[in-house]
């Protein structure tokens, strides 16, 4: 085809891109950080109906997130089912949203 053309980062783009991470972050995957817990209310976009989030740092926990549409709502946290995640959580631990 043609020439191959190099992308080079522009100088004060950071909005853009904590933009596209506050879409995916707050209204897909549903984060709602609050004093004592970790709220999880997923809205995901027509047509997408699976979310994978890995590596999420919060407090003094590292948290993988599943966010799943299936009609119903459920949170597991571990495989257990709760109603949030809780501020004194700590080390490693996987999340499943479904709704």
């Amino acid at each position: 085809g043609g020439p191959l053309l190099r992308w080079v980062s522009q100088p004060r783009t950071t909005w853009g891109a904590t933009g596209y991470m506050r879409l995916v972050l707050n209204i897909c995957a549903g984060l709602g950080p609050q004093v004592d817990r970790l709220e999880i209310n997923p809205h995901l976009p027509p047509g997408m109906e699976r979310l994978h989030l890995t590596g999420l740092r919060w407090r003094a926990s590292t948290l993988d997130l599943t966010v799943t549409r299936n009609g119903f709502r459920t949170l597991r946290l571990d495989g257990r089912e709760i109603p949030h995640v809780t501020a004194d959580i700590s080390g490693q631990h996987h999340i499943e949203a479904t709704f």
